[in-house]
């Protein structure tokens, strides 16, 4: 196993460091982590729709059709209903258009660019482009390449010093704007040549733009690739074992998580509310919120099945009064607790289930939603909901989903707790 972290440190470690640290990976990653307040907002009004006041709902399933609760679902349904599909509207429905304008506004400061001006030429380039029906996250990824793209055009524009030069006592902000006209006139010309290209491509009679054409042709071939079986188990093994080496798994594969996997679970949303219940019917059966609810219970490694197993059998003190400190952030899918006070960085002792867990609970569920006994996540909850009831949400009240969350939790705890019993025998020995 030491040789193994040795090989792994010498020749792995120092090329995922490199790419953690990549400029634009790094503005992708801080661009969707600002999304976050919205979209958690936004996948909060639908989830209450589709729970509780929506007719078509968790609990209308079990009441309205019984004759119960009439006047509530008459109220909700006139009253509340709307109120929650506004919150929609300002939030997960234009999702790409805010995802971008962090991007622009992460890029230009990372090269001291003006952040404001860089926002305005790549929203006003991707617009030229078709943006404006594909603010949605159907429009993410192509935001995403160009978003980044377009920034690359307005540095170099401006480092070539091809920008109108004001005195200096003109105001800052004054400058600053017509410091990015040509800038700006030269990227929305691209663009508007990019639209022009697209537009003689023509489907079904109707002019394409890139973000069509992407949708068409492209973004089938993404979701193909990401809903393979080997794919989300590689996914599942991956992150943990970044982690191990103190690298954040999820922010450097942000834009698999969130670049393919979100549009596929907000799609999957759309479908159900549209009438689709099973994966037969066209559903996906493994989106962005399943690793939350069914592999990654407590964080990256289903660490909460650690800390419960240190719990019951850990006799380390260090460990076991950072479990019991740790146990209720657990609860809440928090984990740097977990990861570097135990720690499970590099602590060859756990590596073994830390990766293997989220592998073997993420083969379990995805199978058990594939032959329907779990329903698939139709829900967008927020990653900080507690384990098992979160695979309920998810699933719109699949009761397989949550015995199958409940059964990967009990697994999680039984396959860390000889490696916990291992950890007290080397402390032992003082080694």
């Amino acid at each position: 196993m030491n040789n193994l972290v040795n090989w792994m440190e010498e020749h792995i470690v120092p090329v995922a460091s490199k790419v953690g640290a990549q400029k634009h990976l790094v503005a992708i990653r801080d661009a969707f982590a600002g999304t976050m307040p919205v979209m958690l907002a936004g996948a909060l009004a639908v989830m209450l729709n589709n729970v509780v006041f929506g007719n078509w709902g968790l609990l209308a399933e079990y009441t309205y059709k019984e004759g119960m609760l009439i006047g509530f679902f008459d109220f909700s349904a006139k009253y509340i209903c709307p109120i929650m599909g506004s919150v929609w509207n300002g939030s997960l429905a234009i999702l790409s258009l805010i995802f971008v304008i962090g991007l622009a506004y992460h890029r230009a400061n990372q090269e001291k660019m003006d952040a404001a001006g860089n926002i305005v030429i790549v929203v006003g380039t991707l617009i030229v482009m078709g943006f404006t029906t594909f603010f949605g996250v159907s429009g993410i990824f192509v935001a995403m390449i160009f978003g980044l793209i377009i920034s690359e055009i307005h540095f170099f524009v401006v480092r070539k010093k091809w920008t109108i030069k004001m005195p200096d006592t003109v105001p800052p902000a004054v400058s600053k704007s017509f410091t990015a006209v040509i800038p700006g006139v030269v990227c929305l010309l691209l663009g508007a040549i990019v639209a022009f290209g697209f537009a003689t491509i023509v489907v079904d009679e109707v002019p394409s733009t890139i973000f069509s054409w992407f949708a068409l042709n492209v973004q089938t071939v993404l979701n193909g690739f990401g809903e393979s079986f080997i794919t989300i188990v590689f996914m599942s093994f991956l992150t943990p074992v970044l982690w191990f080496f103190g690298l954040h798994g999820h922010q450097l594969l942000t834009p698999l998580y969130d670049g393919i996997y979100l549009p596929m679970g907000v799609e999957n949303l759309d479908n159900f509310i549209a009438g689709m219940t099973t994966v037969e019917e066209g559903l996906y059966p493994w989106v962005r919120a399943s690793w939350d609810v069914y592999c990654q219970m407590g964080g990256s490694g289903s660490t909460i099945c650690l800390l419960i197993a240190i719990v019951m059998v850990g006799k380390v003190a260090s460990e076991k009064q950072i479990a019991k400190l740790a146990l209720p952030m657990g609860v809440f899918q928090i984990n740097e607790p977990v990861t570097f006070g135990i720690p499970i960085v590099l602590n060859v002792t756990y590596v073994i289930p830390f990766v293997l867990v989220p592998v073997i609970q993420t083969i379990i569920a995805y199978v058990a939603t594939v032959t329907g006994f779990a329903g698939p996540v139709v829900n967008l909850v927020a990653w900080t909901t507690p384990p098992i009831i979160g695979a309920f949400l998810a699933t719109n009240g699949s009761f397989g989903a949550l015995i199958i969350a409940a059964v990967n939790f009990v697994l999680g705890i039984a396959i860390y707790l000889p490696f916990v019993l291992m950890s007290n025998k080397l402390n032992n020995k003082g080694e």
